[in-house]
């Protein structure tokens, strides 16, 4: 195990410790040891490690891991306890480590580099979200004005009675010839005016 992941384990072993007030490694299958080693497995293998490797620091097989994992979501919805425990060697372990500083250059430049490049994929989103939502904010401005007579005019509950009388009114306004004739003098007024 590379000096970098073994301080990360032993942070968080000793979180986990502090916060369940047991020894990880004792041979005992007691409920309290079993809750502490799964909280441990699972806040290393949410860090990126692997089942194997947080396996061998226990002296457990990777089967054991894969079941601690496998279960411990619903032990934090269902055992209030452990859902606090597990949360305080959580935070306790994000309180008091930080990977960064346990990193070499190399891996530093590494972390710097996939961050850059995430950063310009967020920001690419972002000004696709930004130029979708100006589209529209002009395709409604365009209806702001009879939104706001809509508005106004509509009592409080007579939503749908309104929403039915303005379908059939617009049915009725672009399926008759004559009113496609009003519609283009109207038209023609106001780009007159």
């Amino acid at each position: 195990m590379h000096e970098q992941a073994l301080e990360e384990f032993k942070a968080v072993h000793q979180s986990v410790e502090d916060a369940f007030e047991v020894d990880i490694h004792s041979k005992t299958r007691e409920r309290e040891v079993v809750n502490a080693r799964i909280t441990f497995a699972n806040i290393l293998f949410q860090r990126g490690y692997n089942k194997s490797m947080i396996g061998r620091y226990l002296n457990k097989n990777h089967a054991t891991i894969i079941h601690y994992c496998k279960n411990c979501e619903g032990y934090l919805r269902t055992d209030k306890l452990f859902a606090e425990k597990y949360e305080a060697a959580k935070r306790n372990y994000k309180d008091n480590f930080d990977p960064v500083y346990q990193m070499d250059r190399d891996r530093l430049k590494k972390e710097v580099f996939s961050l850059r490049a995430e950063l310009n994929v967020v920001n690419c989103e972002l000004e696709t979200l930004i130029h979708e939502r100006n589209d529209r904010l002009k395709e409604r401005s365009r209806m702001d004005n009879i939104f706001k007579v809509v508005q106004q005019r509509t009592k409080h509950g007579t939503e749908d009675w309104i929403k039915s009388k303005l379908n059939t009114w617009f049915n009725g306004v672009y399926t008759t010839g004559h009113n496609e004739d009003i519609r283009v003098h109207y038209l023609e007024q106001q780009e007159k005016n």
